[in-house]
This record gives structure tokens, C-alpha cells and sequence, in this order.
């Protein structure tokens, strides 16, 4: 018997004080500095995309594998459901506060988990880039070998189940496994100070020594020229005005039939 057994009321403080971190997402720091460089939060986009109050989050307390020394809230990546016009959606949003929005397995699996839901009940599926790649360490070694079988996640369907419309945001940077996740869209949405490609310009830098920037690199520009972007907009507020347009004009899943915009 433990002598010093945690009372029912310990357990649910400690509840609270995690979800509050967690929601609290990169802290004041962080946050601010994402807003000096034009951008908005994970948590801010997804209160301007989905319909008031109608978010429900999957996987908000989950920390990753390797253990750091400062909290690593929801491993920078948010998951759920939640209604655009009223209509159920699944949605990735990438927290670009919490070390720069890199991806790690627990983030993986958080993500690979939604878009299975997603394909499972026949929901469109909403991904917000703005992220800079992989994780290192976390992403070394045989951690990295268990990724594939989430990315086959976003790139096939489910057997026995009908195709759903997959919808992005490029928002921030948008390198690695988050482009490989926007090319599965049916409708990429850009920001003029976005870019999209598999690797950043550091990492180029590194391999073969050139110097190149983001807009370079994979700016809306060249996301257009090589077909990777639908859609360019100025702002955040213009991308979360037309996903929803766009979305309206496809089907739930390819099993029904697209619902008629209203005219006028």
C-alpha cells in the first residue's frame, strides 16, 4: 500500500496545470515573437477557421519520447475536430511557437491518428502549415524508421472507404514531412511570406553549400511554377476566407454528393 496515496483532488490539480501549459502553447516569449513576425498562433488560426466553439481536441496533454528540459506543449502539433459553416471537419494545425513547429514521432502519430479518423468517418481533413522540419534528435535513429507508416496515413485510403478532400495552409515555412502532407491536398492556400519545400535553406546550405532563401527556395513564386500552390493571398485572414470558399464546392466524401454554395 503507498503511504502517501495522491488524493482524488492532487490528481486533478496537476490535470489542470498541465492542460494550462499546454494551451498556453510556446509561452509569452515565443508567442510574442511570432506575432512581430506577422503571423498568428496555431491556436489563432483555428479559432478564425472553425465555427465558434465547435473545436474538440485530440491529444492536447501529449508530450514527446525524448524528455526535455522545458515543457514541449501538444509536442507542436494541435489535432481535432471542429465545423467550418457548419460542416465537420478534421484539422491539423502546427504550432510553430513550440521549437519552431518541428515534427517528432509523438507529433506524428498525433497527426497520423486524426487524418485516419478523418478517412475512417468520411470528413474533409484541414491541414495549417507553418513548420521547420524534423526534430533533432527525436527524428534519429530507429525513432525515424516508425514515421512511414504514418505518412502512408495521409497518402492512401483506407480500404473501404471513399477518398476525402484534403485542404492546406501554408502559412509560415512549410519543409519537410509538412510538405510532403500539403502535396496530398486537393487545394493549397499560400501567404505571400510563405514558403513550401522538403528541406529549409539551412539545410541546403549544409549539403551543398549555397545560400538560398525561403522565398527562393519555395516562396508562392515557385510553388505556383512547379504546381505545389493553388491559390496565393496577402494575408492569414484571406487563406481562412478561402478554404472555406473552396471547400464548400467539394463533397464531404467522395461517396455524396458537394453541397451547392449560396448564390449572390
Amino acid at each position: 500500500m503507498n503511504p502517501n496515496p495522491v488524493s482524488t483532488k492532487e490528481r486533478l490539480e496537476e490535470l489542470y496545470r498541465r492542460k494550462e501549459i499546454a494551451l498556453g502553447m510556446g509561452g509569452p516569449d515565443k508567442i510574442a515573437r511570432h506575432h512581430a513576425s506577422g503571423r498568428l498562433t496555431a491556436r489563432e488560426r483555428l479559432n478564425l477557421l472553425l465555427d465558434e466553439g465547435s473545436f474538440y481536441e485530440i491529444g492536447l496533454l501529449a508530450e514527446p519520447e525524448l524528455r526535455h528540459e522545458r515543457p514541449i506543449p501538444a509536442d507542436g502539433a494541435i489535432t481535432g475536430f471542429g465545423r467550418i459553416d457548419g460542416r465537420k471537419v478534421c484539422v491539423i494545425a502546427i504550432d510553430a511557437t513550440v521549437l519552431a513547429g518541428t515534427t517528432a514521432p509523438i507529433s506524428m502519430k498525433k497527426q497520423g491518428r486524426i487524418a485516419e479518423f478523418a478517412a475512417r468517418k468520411g470528413l474533409p481533413l484541414v491541414l495549417l502549415v507553418d513548420a521547420d522540419g524534423g526534430r533533432i534528435p527525436d527524428v534519429m535513429g530507429w525513432r525515424f524508421s516508425g514515421l512511414p507508416f504514418d505518412f502512408s496515413t495521409f497518402l492512401q485510403v483506407p480500404e473501404g472507404y471513399p477518398e476525402i478532400p484534403r485542404l492546406a495552409a501554408v502559412l509560415g515555412p512549410g519543409y519537410g514531412d509538412s510538405a510532403l502532407h500539403a502535396g496530398t491536398a486537393r487545394i493549397v492556400v499560400m501567404t505571400e511570406q510563405s514558403s513550401i519545400a522538403l528541406s529549409g535553406p539551412s539545410v541546403v546550405a549544409s549539403a551543398i553549400g549555397e545560400q538560398v532563401t525561403d522565398q527562393d527556395l519555395g516562396g508562392p513564386e515557385h510553388a505556383q511554377e512547379v504546381g505545389t500552390a493553388h491559390l496565393v493571398v496577402p494575408t492569414e485572414k484571406e487563406a481562412f476566407d478561402a478554404l472555406p470558399a473552396n471547400l464548400s464546392y467539394l463533397p464531404t466524401n467522395r461517396a455524396r454528393r458537394a453541397r451547392l454554395p449560396p448564390r449572390g
